[in-house]
């Protein structure tokens, strides 16, 4: 048979890594954050998590880009090029 060792064995187990916590200027700027988009989503008529869809960068409707650069108060115009040279800008305001 083997000998039996003198000292203890130890075994070692990883130190699970906590997450950094939040300071008091993310915390501020989360809730701001928060504000803005409940705001926001009252202005157009939509849930909170309509407008985080929205923000995300994806395809959109020009008429839902209207409608949220309206309630943010702001307009857009697109400027369409030919070729030949000839541009023509395109007020998006009345997209609905």
């Amino acid at each position: 048979m083997g000998q039996v060792p003198k000292t203890p064995m130890t075994i070692s187990t990883p130190v699970p890594r906590r997450r950094p916590r939040r300071g008091r200027i993310d915390r501020v700027r989360q809730e701001d954050d928060r504000r803005r988009v409940l705001r926001l989503a009252r202005r157009l008529g939509v849930t909170q998590a309509a407008i985080s869809r929205l923000e995300q960068p994806h395809d959109l409707l020009l008429s839902t880009l209207n409608a949220y650069l309206a309630a943010i108060g702001g307009t857009a115009r697109m400027i369409v090029s030919f070729a030949g040279g000839h541009e023509t800008t395109l007020g998006l305001s009345g997209l609905r």
